[in-house]
């Protein structure tokens, strides 16, 4: 993000800005939105936790300053939202959904990559569940598939090249290629 952000700011320095709104404003939208649909407060206290979660002096400078943190926590949400949907429906074309938007997540920050693979792990386990409790025949669905896959797939092929390079030259601070996980 942070490069794209430095390359709006030398075509136009205002995108930043409305770039930075958006994402914290589609993200408190999302907020608001779960906590009304999931619980059964008031739209009064539905605000009021979002306006606690949201308006903390810390988030709201990263939400304007442009950081990357604030459009990784909506792929984050995003993803979330995306996971319920594999409980609810049976055709394997529902995974895509919060595995593309995780690949998404993955491109802005090391973080994200790591939710990646949490995404990975838990549609593959459900989707193993799926599969042996309803005896459903995915095979045929598979085909329907493979291009979004691919697509995926060649979205996270520039990271892997990345995590490779930055292996083989000894970047330590790099979340792959630290030797433990506590840089």
């Amino acid at each position: 993000t942070n490069r794209l952000i430095s390359v709006i700011a030398k075509i136009w320095e205002p995108a930043i800005g409305i770039l930075s709104f958006t994402f914290f404003f589609l993200l408190l939208l999302g907020i608001y939105g779960a906590i009304r649909h999931y619980t059964k407060l008031s739209n009064l206290s539905a605000f009021a936790i979002t306006c606690v979660i949201f308006f903390t002096p810390e988030y709201l400078r990263q939400g304007w300053a442009g950081l990357s943190d604030v459009p990784l926590s909506l792929t984050f949400f995003g993803t979330i939202l995306g996971l319920q949907l594999i409980n609810q429906y049976t055709s394997p074309k529902v995974y895509l959904l919060p595995l593309a938007i995780a690949a998404l997540g993955s491109t802005l920050k090391n973080e994200g990559q790591s939710f990646l693979l949490f995404t990975l792990v838990i549609c593959f386990v459900v989707f193993l569940v799926h599969a042996v409790k309803t005896k459903y025949n995915y095979a045929k669905e598979w085909k329907g598939l493979l291009l979004p896959a691919l697509l995926i797939a060649l979205t996270l092929l520039p990271i892997g090249l990345w995590k490779i390079t930055t292996m083989n030259i000894g970047i330590v601070n790099d979340v792959v290629g630290s030797p433990n996980l506590r840089e």
